[in-house]
């Protein structure tokens, strides 16, 4: 004991810090003691934490969402928190209402270059769209960003706005959304519009049980056949197993919809 104490002491005269040397011991003993178990259990575990998601041919080259009722609550949450966030940081500048033409360079900008910062990454064999806002934004490690997925989040905004309809997204902010009290410009806090959003949400993004129209007897059984929605449809697209909100997640939105963004061409 007394050497393995001289040992370790003798790079403090050499000008080590002893914290630091005894780390760089625990580093070479991890890695030869735990790394070269008979059954590889730690190797295998660590290799598979480095890999990349795999993609079947459609999630990889597809330039529309997979068939995901995961991937399209996603996005629209990322929608709808997004709009709700631009609405706020130009509502903190400008004050309540905003005219028509603001609102629609709002969103035309929102979709074109405000989304940048949202990638994919999967949880549970399940791919989830990973930033602020979502429940992948927890998960930071084989994040995929840029790409089809980039080009496909921004073309399901546009999508979604345009379904919607611009001034109709707007009405239903101002329901939703207290206006933000004036000489808040970059100081917007989620605390003071989270109720607001996650009711925008909830009206936006929950699913409506859609019933066929009954036409005769024979038909009974088909009453409450839900009808199959595209997988480009992103309104309406999230059920209560994968809905998903935290008033401190929509901070790191406000956040990001406050920095200045630079022009990018469009995908």
């Amino acid at each position: 004991i007394a050497a393995a104490d001289h040992r370790l002491a003798m790079p403090r005269e050499c000008g080590w810090r002893p914290a630091l040397w005894q780390g760089l011991l625990g580093c070479i003993f991890w890695h030869v003691c735990l790394a070269d178990t008979s059954d590889g259990t730690f190797e295998a575990t660590l290799m598979q934490g480095l890999q990349r998601p795999k993609f079947s041919e459609e999630e990889r080259y597809s330039n529309a969402l997979p068939d995901s009722g995961e991937i399209r609550c996603d996005v629209c949450s990322i929608v709808a928190q997004n709009v709700a966030a631009a609405f706020l940081h130009a509502e903190s500048f400008q004050s309540r209402p905003l005219k028509e033409s603001s609102v629609d360079e709002i969103l035309g900008d929102l979709c074109k270059t405000g989304l940048d910062d949202y990638g994919v990454v999967k949880i549970n064999n399940t791919f989830r769209f990973q930033g602020a806002g979502v429940i992948g934004g927890h998960h930071i490690q084989n994040v995929l960003t840029g790409g089809v997925w980039l080009a496909r989040l921004k073309q399901s905004c546009r999508k979604a706005v345009g379904d919607f309809g611009d001034e109709e997204l707007y009405v239903l902010h101002k329901r939703h959304v207290e206006a933000p009290p004036p000489g808040t410009a970059y100081k917007l806090r989620s605390p003071d519009f989270s109720d607001g959003v996650l009711k925008l949400m909830r009206e936006f993004c929950m699913q409506e049980d859609v019933e066929e129209p009954e036409t005769s007897h024979k038909n009974k059984k088909k009453k409450n056949k839900k009808k199959r929605r595209s997988a480009q449809d992103v309104i309406k697209s999230c059920s209560p197993d994968n809905f998903y909100f935290e008033p401190a997640d929509f901070q790191g939105v406000l956040d990001a919809q406050s920095k200045p963004r630079q022009t990018k061409p469009e995908l």
